[in-house]
């Protein structure tokens, strides 16, 4: 089977990756925005988030998460877009993107009662082998989680089949349409 890898994160400007840190609300947007099949950066997708500026650089990609139904927002109307997004606000955005809905089985965690907001996204998303906890028995539902964390998430759900297969036909798509816009102006086409 051909690999085809598609950079769905990006570093910071001085060429690292700070693995170990928090990943803000707004990188998180970006990347279901990237691994989406049917996100067309073209496409302005409005977004109506007060705390979030007219020039941000998430702003599209925002937009459309909200319009996929993968992100929600604030019980104040807000975002928050540059605080970091806890473990169970990444699982509730993972979850969405596959489509599942917010129920599930009893939950493999202590700390994630049934009566926790995220419970069923947590535990369908345990199910499938894309989170775990800490190996403690713990899933620490509200500790903000790494950047390492979120592409290991991240790429549980690209090696899932539907949603691996659709981004790579997707890619495959996008890239014959860009050597498409090379083609046609030589005549070859």
């Amino acid at each position: 089977e051909s690999l085809m890898v598609y950079a769905y994160i990006k570093g910071y400007t001085d060429h690292t990756f700070r693995a170990e840190n928090d990943i803000a609300r707004c990188e998180v947007a970006a990347i279901f925005a990237r691994i989406s099949p049917d996100y067309d950066p073209s496409i302005h997708y409005p977004v109506s988030f007060p705390d979030v500026p007219m020039d941000a650089w998430y702003r599209n990609e925002l937009g459309y998460c909200v319009q996929a139904g993968i992100i929600t927002g604030r019980p104040d109307g807000n975002f928050a877009p540059m605080e970091s997004i806890d473990r169970g606000e990444l699982a509730a955005m993972a979850a969405r993107f596959l489509e599942l809905a917010n129920s599930g089985s009893t939950s493999a965690f202590a700390d994630v009662p049934a009566s926790y907001w995220a419970h069923g996204y947590i535990a369908q998303l345990t199910e499938k082998g894309i989170v775990n906890g800490n190996g403690q028995g713990l899933y620490l539902p509200t500790e903000a989680i790494s950047r390492a964390e979120t592409v290991r998430i991240v790429n549980g759900i690209l090696d899932s089949v539907p949603a691996r297969q659709m981004k790579l036909h997707w890619i495959a798509l996008r890239r014959l349409e860009h050597l498409l816009t090379w083609i046609r102006p030589l005549g070859l086409l």
